[in-house]
């Protein structure tokens, strides 16, 4: 897909760079995520690699994950845009802002998660050959929790509770459409000066953009909302564990 992208130019669009940025996120994230988690999982007796691999190991994890699933949520919005806002989209959009929107996002997520990454291994990180490669979020599970809710939960809410407005918005805009050519259809018929092939022409569909967020929704269904809802199940046993409903909280959660 890069190489495509960098060859021919017409790829190069505004709703492109998204997919681009999504489809590098997820890339990096594959080769170097899930060869280390097979080790991590696969041989028992210890964590023998070295504490660096687990440093990368963790941020991945924990600090480039929710890029991906951020990616989701400025595709979900940038369909809102233009399908709300179609005029103000043409005026201000271009590649140029969606290539600032991809980075600003990268930025927000690593000044709210890596955090999390960095204390541990500075303060709270566990000896890996023990207890293996993990972030101690019972150490700071109230911090942890709401890097959770925020970086991962948060986007698939907006990701799934934004489709039905679009899906509604995409119904009328082709609603719209079909009365719109079936009078242009009327008008030449009848022998005026409009001609349906022209209007064909100077209004381009644009339901292709919402073809690829149906399948990017989709995706997000499967592959994160059933996974997520696990995690959180079992984030919630550890936050009643640690703290206890009989218990007073410590300050820092008031």
């Amino acid at each position: 897909m890069v190489i495509a992208f960098i060859v021919y130019r017409e790829l190069r669009t505004s709703f492109t760079i998204y997919l681009l940025f999504l489809f590098c996120a997820n890339i990096i994230y594959a080769v170097g995520q899930y060869p280390l988690e097979v080790i991590r999982q696969g041989f028992p007796g210890g964590y023998w690699l070295p504490h660096s691999v687990c440093c990368l190991h963790m941020y991945l994890n924990y600090a480039f994950a929710p890029v991906a699933m951020h990616m989701h949520v400025l595709i979900t919005l940038n369909r809102l845009w233009a399908t709300t806002f179609p005029l103000s989209y043409k005026q201000v959009y271009s590649k140029k802002v969606a290539a600032s929107l991809c980075v600003l996002m990268a930025v927000y997520v690593q000044l709210l998660c890596l955090p999390l990454v960095v204390l541990d291994f500075l303060y709270y990180h566990l000896p890996e050959r023990e207890y293996g490669c993990i972030v101690n979020t019972e150490a700071q599970v109230v911090y942890s929790a709401v890097v959770a809710i925020v970086s991962t939960d948060v986007p698939v809410v907006v990701v799934l509770g934004a489709y039905p407005l679009l899906w509604y918005k995409e119904k009328q805009r082709r609603k719209t459409r079909l009365g719109m050519k079936a009078e242009m259809t009327t008008k030449t018929n009848l022998g005026g000066p409009a001609d349906a092939n022209t209007f064909r022409r100077k209004a381009p569909s644009t339901s292709r953009p919402f073809v690829i967020l149906t399948l990017l929704t989709f995706s997000v269904t499967i592959c994160w909302t059933l996974i997520k809802c696990y995690g959180r199940l079992i984030l919630l046993l550890e936050v009643l564990v640690t703290y206890p409903v009989s218990d007073t909280p410590p300050a820092s959660c008031l």
